[in-house]
Parts: structure tokens; C-alpha cells; sequence
């Protein structure tokens, strides 16, 4: 498991902790030698790639005896847990029942200016930009009205990063979220990062 560090700062060792807690086992991939108390004032070599992995790859549950409703568990922890830690993603999300008012503030509070909304279960079932509530006010909707007759009730979304990427690409869109197998959003595209 790869943890995306533009969204999740927790160290690995909270990560660890946390999902232990669950009764997951998990254990990073290396510790790196030169980090070592014995080697830590040892002469090394320009280390480029180890750190970086090190930081971010982290092992978890795999055995032939695993079964099928193990896997299923660990996924669905590991999910909800980077989720819970992925700060950035939350600012984009929002409940279907918000108000049109409450959606602006919310908008309001991430760079892009658009906000996912979501059921009572985490799927995706819209998504509203400030230009849509704009439209939708100057129409003569409510600012107490219910978000989701402002919103697009039929967003794009992918299924991976590869997939978003390459729908972003093809027109002009804002930001594409990406949908697990539940149609839960679990991670967004926003462009290449620097």
C-alpha cells in the first residue's frame, strides 16, 4: 500500500497504530540502515529513492490462507482509515442535505470551488460549483434550499487515477473524483501536481 503524502501526513507509525487498533497487522516496508542507532553516524551514499519509499509503502495482510472475508475487511479499514486521515479530500465532500447556503461555504473553503455531495452511505450522487448555485440564484432558487436542486445529479467520476486523468484531459473539467466499486469517493484529480 502506497500512502499518497499530499493528503495523508500521519506517520507510518500512527498509520500502524491505527490500524492494529482493528486488528490489522501492518508493518512498514524497510527501515532504512543508515537510520539505524548503530549506523546512524556512518558514511552513506546519496539515498534517493529508499527514503521516499520508505515514507510511504506500507505491507499488508497477504497469505494463501487470507480469506476472502479477511480481505474484504482489511480493504474496506484501510479505506475508511485514509479516508478519515486524507484532510484535503474532506473539504470537497458535502451531505446531500445540505443547504444551497451551507454548500457556498463549504465551496467556499477548497481551492477548486466545487463540492461532491454525497448520500448517507459516502457515495457520490452530485456535485456543485459555485458557477451552478450562481446560476441557480439568478434563476430565482433559494439560498435555504435543498443543494442538490442546484447540482449536476450525473457528475464524471473514474475508477482509478489512470482513468480520471485521462477523462480530465479529454474536456475542461475541474476536478475528477475517483469512485471505488461502491461508488464511494476515495480519492480526486485535480491536475498534475508540481
Amino acid at each position: 500500500l502506497c500512502i499518497d503524502r499530499s493528503r495523508i501526513t500521519a506517520s507510518m507509525r500512527e498509520i500502524i497504530v491505527a490500524l492494529h487498533g482493528k486488528g490489522i497487522e501492518t508493518r512498514a516496508i524497510w527501515g532504512l540502515i543508515n537510520e539505524q542507532k548503530p549506523y546512524e553516524n556512518e558514511e552513506t551514499y546519496k539515498l534517493e529513492k529508499a527514503p521516499y519509499y520508505a515514507d510511504r509503502i506500507l505491507n499488508i495482510p497477504s497469505s494463501t490462507q487470507i480469506t476472502e472475508d479477511e480481505i474484504r475487511y482489511v480493504t474496506d479499514e484501510v479505506k475508511q482509515l485514509l479516508r478519515s486521515l486524507a484532510d484535503g479530500l474532506k473539504n470537497f465532500l458535502g451531505r446531500e442535505s445540505l443547504t444551497v447556503s451551507e454548500a457556498m461555504r463549504q465551496i467556499d473553503g477548497n481551492q477548486h470551488k466545487i463540492l461532491f455531495l454525497t448520500d448517507d452511505r459516502q457515495r457520490l450522487i452530485g456535485c456543485v460549483t459555485d458557477g451552478d448555485i450562481r446560476r441557480f440564484l439568478l434563476s430565482g432558487g433559494a439560498m435555504s434550499a435543498p443543494v442538490l436542486a442546484a447540482a449536476n445529479r450525473h457528475p464524471k467520476s473514474a475508477k482509478n487515477m489512470t482513468e480520471a486523468r485521462a477523462l480530465y484531459h479529454r474536456k475542461d473539467y475541474i476536478v475528477i473524483p475517483v469512485i471505488d466499486g461502491d461508488g464511494v469517493i476515495i480519492d480526486l484529480f485535480a491536475g498534475e501536481q508540481d
